[in-house]
């Protein structure tokens, strides 16, 4: 894989391995990068029809290289999600967002996250999930912008030999009243 610009990390590959897309047609990646987690969710579920969102070309350059050389089409969009005027909705939702305060560029820091997931959540068709993996500190900035009728939250800590959890896969399903759930994972 094609990694010169923005590099993917672990937390691609956690939060590609959390989505659960057996019987989805449709899948957006919000901020696709250079494809770190719609290409291996793609590798799991070839079938998925697939869209990339990033507001950096260079990036989106990438990521057509990375889904050339793993012979996967992808429809990528150079757009921000948070304005993103489109009636399109998909059976999933999945962002690895800019949650990193502070100094950075623009494209991968300081994303108004709450504004990121509403977007995200704006774009699922009913029944359809979304997936997000986060740092534990804005998980509850992402937890109270998913709309109610967001059902089945659930949040899957990420531990690795440390003592707390250093990212949380949350997901959810639009149109469900099925309870939330917390699930341990050690990677």
């Amino acid at each position: 894989m094609i990694d010169a610009g923005y590099k993917a990390t672990q937390d691609a590959l956690l939060l590609a391995d959390a989505v659960d897309a057996k019987s989805a047609k449709t899948v957006l990646d919000a901020g696709v990068g250079t494809g770190g987690v719609i290409l291996p969710l793609m590798t799991r579920f070839p079938k998925l029809a697939a869209i990339g969102l990033d507001i950096s070309q260079e990036s989106l350059d990438l990521c057509a290289k990375n889904a050339e050389l793993n012979g996967r089409k992808i429809e990528l969009i150079k757009a921000d999600i948070t304005k993103w005027k489109t009636d399109r909705q998909f059976d999933i939702v999945v962002s690895n967002p800019p949650f990193f305060k502070g100094s950075g560029s623009r494209e991968h820091h300081g994303a108004d996250l709450a504004a990121w997931t509403a977007a995200c959540a704006r774009r699922l068709k009913p029944r359809g999930r979304i997936y997000m993996i986060v740092d534990p500190a804005v998980m509850t900035e992402v937890i109270r912008s998913l709309p109610d009728a967001i059902g089945g939250v659930t949040l899957t800590p990420i531990y690795s030999n440390k003592n707390s959890a250093e990212r949380v896969v949350i997901s959810g399903r639009l149109g469900t009243k099925e309870p939330s759930k917390i699930i341990l994972k050690i990677s």
